[in-house]
């Protein structure tokens, strides 16, 4: 440690000056007839017995005589102490001893500086005063130690909160360095001491404090000397502070000759010698100043502490009236609401006195802002208060909310029950609850299908809903944490959060995120529910983020079983977890002038880890993330502007490491929806964005435009095993993602042009290490579009252009290292981007009608996976890239209908997989596209046999195609094992000869008929296995 190193190095040059310095200051002429005394060198050390403290106590003393005769000496006496408890103190003494009474008595005084650094990390200083009187027989000493400078100091992690009558408080804690006095006396040991001297001491000693309680004791040291300059010791002290404590150690004294001459070592070998009786007087002259080793510090909390909160105190065990107090706690936790001090901020405790849950009945309990409503089951871990009881019983009687919650605040260590809800929040932005029973609140026997209608008899359900509004709204901030609580046999939901807000003013600056850690959620009829729904005329900087860790969510309760397809919606009844967001700008004319719909800078975050989320009766985890703008017009009489456009949009999904198996819906069911269109429709649940007529009437232009918006998911070590429906096919992951732009017009003129432009758009999707087994659909199963579309309806003129354009879009899945096997599929990729324009019945388009789409990327990497023992096939990819303009015959054009596509590719990478037994196809890669996109498929190192149909089957047309199974353009190794499929082991149903070289077949002579179909360059192949 640095500041040991200091005092080392202080004590060091202390010894080199003095030792230098002496020879001139107490030496005579002739060296030979220097100081008579010896200086002793004396390392020791001491340990306290059990848990006195310290445990370890070593120091080095040394006694240095600078002026002497033969019967006078003064001395210096520096001396450095450590601890293990990070204590340390270095000493420097000045003294005086005397032989008195023809040398029968020593007498002496002596005067020391003190400085210790405390385990407390806080620096000390004091002065000490001691005499002594010595003799053969008999020996006295006292002590007076007097701190200088700052005695009182902070005192870290000392001090504490503590319950009070009517307030949690804090005790302060500090460090104090005592003024003191000690003394002893001491008797020589008969007997014992002709062989080896031995004395028993006795004394005490007394600390005063200034602010707070000082101390005193007793103590009894016995000191052993085996030889004449070892010591060993034996002490007992007891006193008011620390009870008795017990220690024993001791030191060796080295003498050294600093001022006589000859060597300075010279008398060490008589060290060791034993026996020898008691010292003599003259031998005691240098013997070590026996003074407290430690400059004595105490810990103090301040005497009256700081209140922290109020708090009220219900205990049922009480026998009396109560009012409130630790003395007298309220006995009916309803008598809380008419105490003075239930105001914003107060705690409630709620404990027992028997160890035994009190149960308190007919509770509907509305808390205020900021309140705490504390059960006796929780240790709070940093008052260090609670815990130490059952969690007390809220009952509901059947009715009404058992508790009722204002702003920000926490609930701990409560048992909640048989209410209307458990824990309910109406209008609220921030709360915390957490360690709690939350249970059987019953009362709803309805099915549900719908996000929209909020679901009562849950456990805990908090909405904030506000529609119709015209008004702006800004800087809102929701944060709800609901952590480790057991919240079961609901009649609703587990826990239920919404937050929704339809508006047409401006909505920005939002902030809304939920953190559900650590509950175990289980035999609910839904499990968890987090519903946003934000929607504005304009909508920007809007954020919201949902993560789900850690919590075990199960046997959600349908109200039928296997409820899953209700009036065309996927309903809720049963599911685990419901993950629904929906942020949008929609704008209509129902207000004079331009209609702009735009929302820019949101995000939507879903985080989903190491949760377990099993056996519920519908989806394992249903999502529903939407973002959008609309500016729509059923029946516009005035042409203006309409405009929706969304800008910088995010939806990003994480699944880590959870088990999402036997429910009986999809493992993970969502549909992720980035979309502009002229309306927004939030009104079902099926993930889709409604492609209604976006103006019928007059307009003088109608745009919908996108930049900059991404839908990520991550999937990592997820187990999604055994979903099932009932009749249905249900998967491990099914994930719909669409990015899509639609200007429509319908009756009407516009004036100027109808355009729907889509910049910037990216769907990726990354699936590693996963595991799907035994689902009744597919393992993993993801529809992917990204489009974008412009109409002209039924009868509807449009003065300008019609067009639909796409720039920078693609489209990425990746799946690596992922087992799916026993499903009904394996894997099934569906990817779609297109640009269209449609010109419907007797519709008129006076200008030109153009779809274009322009470095549209669809990128497949599989890699390292297992598809097996699947149903159907091991893996489908399918792939499609267009452009078209579609008009019906009594539609008129008066300009150019073109539609093309630039620097389209669709690529398939499929690299050392094993695709093996499966129903169907093995892997089956099909592309279609426009001139203007490359196609390509690379396979290398996979393993694909006895599959019952074909191993390999390709199929595509449009656009060019380069395929390579080894030997080809793409760099293929080959490595692929094709055989014993019962179709071909490979396909080529293109139009292009497909290179694949370096391939084993089987056999060492090489492909034999019926292993390949089309036209395909298998020479030179492999003649073992690879």
């Amino acid at each position: 440690m640095v500041r040991t190193g200091k005092m080392l190095w202080c004590a060091l040059a202390v010894l080199v000056v003095l030792a230098a310095g002496s020879g001139p200051c107490g030496a005579s002429a002739d060296p030979k007839a220097g100081v008579p005394w010896d200086a002793q060198l004396r390392p020791g050390v001491f340990a306290g017995l059990g848990d006195a403290e310290p445990g370890v106590d070593g120091f080095l003393d040394f006694f240095m005589p600078f002026w002497g005769n033969e019967r006078h000496l003064l001395y210096v006496n520096p001396t450095l102490r450590m601890d293990d408890n990070s204590g340390e103190e270095f000493n420097l003494g000045l003294g005086y001893r005397g032989l008195f009474g023809g040398g029968a008595w020593i007498l002496g005084a002596n005067f020391y500086y003190d400085h210790i650094e405390t385990e407390q990390s806080n620096g000390f200083n004091q002065l000490g005063f001691g005499v002594e009187a010595l003799s053969r027989r008999l020996d006295l000493r006292a002590n007076y130690y007097a701190p200088v400078g700052d005695d009182t100091r902070e005192a870290a992690g000392n001090g504490g909160y503590s319950f009070s009558s009517t307030s949690i408080t804090l005790v302060e804690g500090y460090e104090e360095a005592l003024e003191g006095v000690d003394g002893e006396v001491g008797v020589l040991v008969p007997y014992v001491s002709d062989y080896m001297e031995t004395r028993l001491y006795v004394g005490g000693y007394y600390y005063d404090s200034d602010v707070g309680d000082g101390y005193e004791g007793l103590k009894t040291r016995l000191e052993f000397r085996p030889g004449k300059y070892i010591s060993l010791n034996f002490e007992i002290r007891d006193d008011n502070d620390r009870g008795t404590d017990m220690f024993l150690g001791g030191w060796i004294s080295l003498p050294i000759s600093l001022f006589g001459g000859g060597p300075a070592f010279e008398k060490t070998g008589r060290v060791f010698q034993l026996g020898g009786g008691p010292r003599t007087m003259q031998e005691r002259m240098t013997e070590k100043v026996i003074r407290d080793r430690h400059i004595t510090t105490r810990v103090h909390g301040s005497r009256d502490g700081e209140k922290v909160a109020d708090v009220i105190y219900v205990n049922e065990d009480n026998p009396n009236p109560g009012d409130g107090s630790l003395e007298n706690p309220y006995r009916d936790i309803m008598e809380a609401q008419s105490s003075p001090r239930y105001k914003n901020g107060a705690y409630i405790y709620v404990f027992s006195s028997d160890g035994h849950a009190d149960t308190y009945d007919d509770v509907h309990l509305s808390l205020r802002d900021d309140m705490v409503l504390w059960g006796q089951g929780y240790r709070h871990p940093v008052f260090k208060l609670g815990g130490d009881g059952p969690n007390p019983i809220l009952d509901g009687g059947g009715t009404g909310n058992v508790v009722t919650l204002a702003e920000n605040n926490e609930i701990m260590g409560l048992t909640l029950q048989n209410g209307a809800n458990g824990i309910y929040g109406s209008g609220i932005s921030r709360t915390y609850i957490h360690h709690n029973l939350i249970r059987a609140n019953p009362g709803f026997d309805s099915g549900m299908e719908s996000f929209h209608a909020a679901i009562p008899a849950s456990g805990i359900h908090i909405e904030n809903t506000t529609t119709g509004s015209t008004g702006d709204f800004s800087g809102i901030s929701r944060s709800y944490r609901i952590e480790y609580n057991d919240i079961r046999d609901n009649n609703g939901a587990g826990v239920y959060l919404a937050n929704v807000l339809w508006t047409t003013g401006a909505v920005e600056d939002v902030d809304l995120s939920a953190r559900i850690v650590g509950n175990t959620v289980t035999g609910n009829r839904i499990g968890v529910v987090i519903n946003n729904q934000l929607v504005g005329g304009s909508l920007r900087d809007a954020v919201v983020t949902n993560t789900l860790e850690g919590n075990t969510i199960t046997a959600g309760r349908a109200l039928v079983a296997g409820n899953l397809d209700v009036n065309g919606l996927e309903p809720l009844d049963g599911t685990g977890v419901v993950l629904a967001t929906g942020l949008g700008a929609v704008r209509d004319d129902t207000a004079p002038g331009d209609v702009i719909a735009v929302a820019e800078d949101v995000r939507i975050s879903n985080t989903l880890e190491a949760n377990t989320v099993t056996a519920n009766d519908g989806h394992g985890v249903q999502m529903t993330n939407v973002i959008g703008a609309a500016a729509y017009s059923e029946s516009s009489d005035t042409p203006v502007i309409f405009s929706a456009r969304v800008a910088r949009a995010q939806i990003r999904n994480v699944f880590t490491g959870n088990v999402l198996s036997d429910n009986t819906g999809d493992g993970v069911y969502g549909a992720l929806v980035v979309g502009l269109r002229a309306v927004l429709d939030f009104s079902e649940f099926n993930n889709t964005i409604s492609s209604r007529a976006m103006v019928d009437g007059a307009a003088t232009s109608l745009t919908a435009a996108a930049e900059d918006v991404t839908i990520e998911n991550v999937f990592v070590s997820n187990r999604m095993d055994r979903n099932q429906g009932a009749g249905m096919a249900r998967t491990g992951a099914y994930l719909a993602n669409v990015i899509d732009v639609a200007a429509s017009h319908g009756e009407g003129e516009v004036t100027g042009s109808v355009t729907a432009d889509l910049s910037g758009a990216d769907i990726a999707n990354t699936f590693t290490g996963n595991r799907a087994l035994d689902n009744v659909g597919a393992g993993m199963e993801l529809d992917n579009r990204i489009g974008v579309d412009s109409i002209s309806g039924d009868d509807g003129v449009v003065h300008g252009s019609l067009v639909a354009s796409a720039a920078g879009v693609s489209i990425a899945n990746g799946f690596e290292d992922n087992v799916s096997k026993g499903n009904d599929y394996g894997l099934r990729v569906s990817n779609y981007v297109d640009a269209h324009v449609w010109a419907l019945d007797s519709s008129t388009v006076e200008g030109d009608v153009s779809a274009s789409l322009e470095g549209a990327v669809v990128e497949d990497e599989i890699t390292g996976n297992e598809f097996s023992q699947n149903n159907d096939w091991g893996a489908n990819l399918d792939s499609t890239v267009e452009a078209s303009t579609l008009s019906d015959v009594t539609a008129t054009i008066g300009g150019d209908s073109t539609s093309r596509i630039t620097n389209g590719l669709i690529s398939s990478t499929v690299k050392n997989n094993r695709i093996v037994g499966n129903g169907d196809d093995g892997l089956a890669l099909d592309w279609d596209s426009d001139t203007g996109t490359l196609a390509r498929a690379l396979l290398e190192g996979n393993t694909v046999t006895d599959n019952d149909g074909y191993g390999v089957f390709l199929s595509g047309s449009g656009g060019s195609f380069t395929g390579d199974l080894g030997g080809g353009a793409l760099g293929s190794l080959g490595r692929n094992s094709l055989l014993g499929n019962t179709d071909e082991d490979l396909y080529n149903d293109t139009s292009t000869a497909l290179k694949a070289e370096g391939n084993w077949w089987g056999q060492s002579a090489g492909p034999q008929a019926g292993q390949i179909g089309g036209a395909v360059d298998a020479d030179p192949f492999l003649t073992s296995a690879p």
